[in-house]
């Protein structure tokens, strides 16, 4: 179990350029891109880094770009996979604009090199372009151009095939719009407290034993995933560190992408959000008390709702309400176990690491555990201090 590596920040020093925008070589074309009711409800910059070991290659980049150099080795930075936010605010140029949505920057770029010929690659991206998957697509395509190569992946970019039905047609009521109160005074310590992100690893010996735990001594379950094992896991421990009440509603969601449910609607390459939070929801009292099979029963049965008909219903919900189902009583996991960041190859090879820089309070990250060799899993998330203390020791296997 790692916290942040806090020397790295406190000894790294960077010398940044003068932002400067790198115009394309052809005119864009004008007009507007219509943003899709997920589009609209994605309004946040997403922060990520990229490690890349030495590199002799001069690196061409577009947008708007700053480069910066550091006084020490890129091993000195240690794992990235969740960084102190005042080291990411080292590694990636933020624009005081961009929290405007119709003047600020969509994309910057900061390149830092390091003492050893390594580098990081940091970028901010406005989350209502794209998605986790589209920014892989993207930074593989950049990559591609930058070799030299053709495009073997054609973004498209009508985002008017995810608009809401004429008539809406809203079949439900689903658990994902009930909207959640904060009857536990939790957003209070997160005001009050230092919110501390930690990152915790487990490997294939660890989600065998939480398995097993979760489907023997005649509990409800049979049989289930490891992200479903640590999806219950993290939903219960969260809940209980964080003091919740008995009748607070706990709530969790699950990033799904709903591309292979709408395969003949939306074709690959599809540049924007197809993403859905299919949820579970039950008070704190039941999810702690029953066994954690329980818990991984509802999210199991929260994923299989996942159909085409749930996605059109859900597009036209968000359409009409305009709900935003975020809240720090509720809990997002996202994972990042299946993009393949490895083949982001600019001509010296994939990235050593990749890691993010600005996790929001109500997210939990699941990341493939490269450490060691072993297949593993590495969940990353924030909390208060006192309740990351607890945290630790409930999901201590």
């Amino acid at each position: 179990m790692d916290a942040f590596n806090t020397t790295a920040n406190d000894v790294l020093t960077i010398e940044r350029s003068v932002p400067h925008t790198v115009l394309p070589e052809q005119d864009t074309p004008g007009g507007s891109i219509f943003l899709s009711s997920i589009d609209n409800a994605a309004l946040t910059i997403i922060s990520t880094v990229y490690a890349f070991d030495r590199s002799d290659a001069n690196v061409k980049l577009g947008v708007q770009f700053v480069e910066a150099s550091a006084d020490c080795r890129i091993e000195n930075l240690g794992s990235i996979q969740i960084i102190d936010p005042d080291l990411a605010g080292k590694l990636v140029y933020r624009d005081p604009t961009e929290n405007m949505l119709e003047d600020g920057p969509l994309l910057t770029v900061q390149v830092t090199k390091f003492k050893c010929g390594g580098f990081t690659l940091g970028m901010a991206i406005h989350h209502c372009m794209v998605d986790g998957v589209g920014a892989i697509n993207f930074m593989n395509s950049w990559a591609e151009l930058a070799r030299g190569k053709s495009l073997f992946l054609i973004p498209y970019h009508d985002r008017t095939i995810l608009k809401s039905r004429v008539p809406p047609q809203i079949r439900g009521p689903y658990d994902d719009f009930v909207r959640v109160s904060d009857v536990s005074d939790i957003t209070a310590s997160f005001e009050r407290e230092q919110i501390v992100y930690k990152s915790f690893h487990f490997d294939a010996d660890k989600l065998e034993t939480l398995k097993k735990m979760i489907t023997t001594g005649g509990q409800e379950m049979s049989s289930c995933s490891n992200f479903v094992a640590l999806a219950a896991l993290v939903w219960r421990a969260r809940s209980m560190a964080l003091k919740m009440k008995p009748h607070q509603l706990s709530k969790l969601l699950i990033a799904f992408d709903f591309r292979l449910k709408l395969r003949t609607s939306v074709p690959e390459g599809y540049f924007g959000n197809a993403l859905l939070a299919p949820s579970c929801l039950c008070t704190a009292g039941e999810l702690i008390d029953q066994p954690i099979s329980s818990a991984t029963g509802k999210i199991n049965k929260a994923i299989e709702r996942v159909t085409e008909d749930y996605v059109r219903s859900s597009i036209d919900f968000f359409d009409t309400y305009h709900y935003d189902p975020y809240s720090v009583s509720s809990l997002l996991i996202s994972s990042w176990l299946r993009l393949d960041y490895s083949c982001i190859d600019f001509g010296w090879g994939g990235p050593r690491q990749l890691g993010t820089g600005n996790p929001l309070l109500n997210l939990c990250l699941f990341m493939r555990d490269e450490s060691k060799n072993k297949k593993g899993t590495v969940v990353a998330l924030g909390l208060p201090l006192s309740a990351m203390n607890t945290f630790e020791e409930l999901v201590r296997i």
